[in-house]
């Protein structure tokens, strides 16, 4: 009681603390346990933590936090516009960033866009907790705390910074305009001596790469994939598709271009010359 005594330790210290002695209770479970069971106690962790921020995440960001396959490192979300992606994205990130001796990278497709990332961060985690910090560079885009966690922003337009230690969280946003070749060369290699954790977070862009890893989500238990309309997000969107705004933007927009930017579908818009959906108009059929 003397030890953790809020007369001797800021209360956000107090939380570091107690989130520190909960993950080592946690690598030890790793031991004594079944690896369904880990989940759990991380996730309750992680609920923990996120009521300490003040965050409670909608219905869609809940697909990214909490995952449903125990096995899966690599989580493609596929999401609508004004989802909450900067806000799930960086949360996540805190929650990684809260414990001792993880490498955090948050990719965006320049630094502009991976500030919007580290911005979030650096405000819940930096600013006035001086205490908890060895080295803290907005320029650099660059946190370390006293735990030994490091939190870096990239820029997936700079592939030569792109090289480097080993990750346990890497996020890239945007991911559909992000080329392929910076995650197969540059990125993923990041991932595999930690056996870290990669996010792609995205709007849709037709039925590009992203749309290949969305599918290993279905079938390969290292992956994961979900989508998430805009209107998963009922902070913004209360009335759910009838929202006023999602209801002009449907009657004045395509229905692919709707069913793209705001449902988080896969649409493809060249050369056609009538309406088409692969799910319902490809399959074996036969003669």
């Amino acid at each position: 009681d003397t030890l953790f005594s809020s007369d001797i330790l800021p209360s956000y210290m107090l939380y570091i603390c107690y989130c520190k002695i909960l993950y080592l209770a946690f690598s030890i479970h790793c031991n004594l346990t079944y690896k369904g069971g880990i989940m759990q106690d991380l996730n309750n962790y992680k609920k923990k933590w996120f009521d300490y921020l003040g965050y409670k995440p909608h219905k869609g960001q809940e697909k990214l936090h909490f995952s449903t396959k125990t096995s899966a490192r690599f989580f493609v979300m596929v999401c609508g516009r004004r989802f909450g992606k900067t806000t799930a994205s960086a949360m996540e990130a805190t929650f990684f960033a809260s414990q001792p001796d993880k490498r955090i990278w948050l990719v965006g497709l320049s630094y502009d866009k991976a500030d919007l990332m580290f911005r979030e961060i650096w405000k819940l985690m930096v600013v006035g907790r001086s205490n908890d910090i060895i080295k803290a560079s907005e320029k650099e885009r660059y946190i370390k705390f006293k735990w030994g966690t490091t939190v870096e922003a990239k820029s997936a337009d700079n592939p030569d910074s792109l090289v480097g230690e080993g990750l346990d969280l890497l996020i890239i946003d945007e991911a559909a305009k992000v080329k392929p070749r910076i995650w197969d060369m540059y990125l993923s290699p990041t991932l595999s001596d930690r056996k870290g954790k990669a996010i792609f977070i995205s709007t849709p862009e037709g039925f590009n790469w992203l749309y290949d890893l969305y599918l290993l989500g279905k079938s390969d238990d290292l992956w994961e994939s979900h989508q998430a309309p805009s209107w998963d997000n009922e902070y913004s969107f209360p009335s759910g598709t009838q929202d006023h705004f999602l209801i002009e933007r449907k009657r004045n927009m395509s229905k692919e271009l709707y069913d793209q930017e705001y449902g988080a579908q896969f649409t493809s818009f060249e050369g056609r010359v009538y309406p088409f959906d692969r799910n319902i108009d490809v399959g074996y059929y036969p003669y």
